[in-house]
């Protein structure tokens, strides 16, 4: 099966201090060499927002799978390609419609089963929600010139995000067949 790879980070900062480019590529090759997918090529999407599919990058991808020149995308987190629920959802759809698998390592979601698609959308809901709670932070920190947001810090709105999105994020499955959690949720602020 011959797959591409697809990698973003939205900021400077964001790809020295979270998963950087680089580092999504390497997980993107090792994944790929696991599970027998040729890589063609790892697309990207350096300093843009995901907030919508508008990006060279992804327009590429689109094409690509369109055309059915590719079998499978690989992404290191959901949240790369998509910050919106229905984008996710509409697009994978249409990866189905032409035969494309959609992989994300960090999640580990298999879209191909019930239970896998409903994670995902679970997941992509979420990834919407950090959007757009972040845009709502930055604007009311733009407007009060600090990061102190009434009785909430930065630092505590990111701790809110992070223990919902921990909450849902799962990645192993026991002998029983009991889904564990994967431990601390990670995001790229």
């Amino acid at each position: 099966m011959t797959a591409v790879g697809y990698v973003r980070v939205s900021t400077e900062d964001q790809a020295k201090e979270g998963v950087s480019l680089d580092n999504q590529k390497s997980k993107i090759r090792a994944y790929c060499q696991l599970k027998d997918l040729e890589l063609r090529e790892v697309i990207e999407d350096a300093g843009i927002s995901a907030k919508n599919l508008r990006r060279p990058g992804v327009q590429k991808v689109l094409r690509l799978a369109r055309k059915k020149e590719i079998d499978a995308i690989v992404v290191y987190k959901l949240d790369r390609i998509f910050r919106s629920t229905v984008d996710a959802l509409e697009t994978t759809k249409a990866f189905d419609k032409w035969g494309v698998s959609f992989h994300s390592i960090e999640e580990t979601l298999d879209t191909r089963s019930a239970m896998g698609r409903f994670f995902f959308t679970l997941t992509a809901a979420l990834a919407e929600m950090e959007r757009r709670l972040i845009a709502y932070l930055v604007a009311r920190t733009s407007r009060t010139g600090t990061e102190n947001l009434g009785s909430r810090t930065w630092a505590t709105a990111k701790m809110a995000v992070n223990s919902r999105l921990a909450a849902v994020r799962f990645r192993r499955k026991t002998q029983e067949g009991i889904w564990l959690p994967s431990g601390p949720a990670q995001t790229d602020w």
